[in-house]
């Protein structure tokens, strides 16, 4: 399982957007075409909810697994209610799901409490 936590968005504010598209070739080059065949491959890119800045890069990802000849499931998730869903599905609840398994002092310190509001592709490689 390989996770992004918000790489899109930090490059994109850090005035990187080129190196997003590096970035998914070396995934797919270095990653995704050397799996062992069988052996499963799940990944996560969990970034702001944002049409134009964020989801537009999840598109492209998959467009890039494609013209490889990849073979593999997308999934889009989102946290907050939208007008236009754009093939992503809303999850029931924003509210953090684990809030018990995390200790007190952390809860406060991480804001723990907060609600969700990011979009997920979920994507996973045959």
């Amino acid at each position: 399982m390989i996770v992004l936590q918000y790489m899109i968005a930090g490059h994109i504010h850090g005035n990187r957007t080129e190196k997003i598209d590096f970035m998914f070739d070396e995934i797919i080059d270095k990653l995704v075409v050397r799996k062992t065949c069988k052996t499963p491959l799940l990944l996560i890119i969990n970034d702001i909810d944002h049409k134009q800045l964020i989801c537009n890069y999840f598109n492209l990802f998959t467009r890039k697994l494609r013209s490889r000849g990849i073979t593999f499931t997308a999934n889009k998730r989102h946290f907050e209610p939208r007008e236009v869903n754009a093939g992503s599905k809303q999850y029931k609840s924003r509210s953090n799901q684990f809030l018990s398994e995390i200790p007190t002092e952390h809860r406060e310190k991480y804001n723990a409490h907060a609600p969700c509001s990011a979009a997920q592709l979920i994507i996973e490689v045959m």
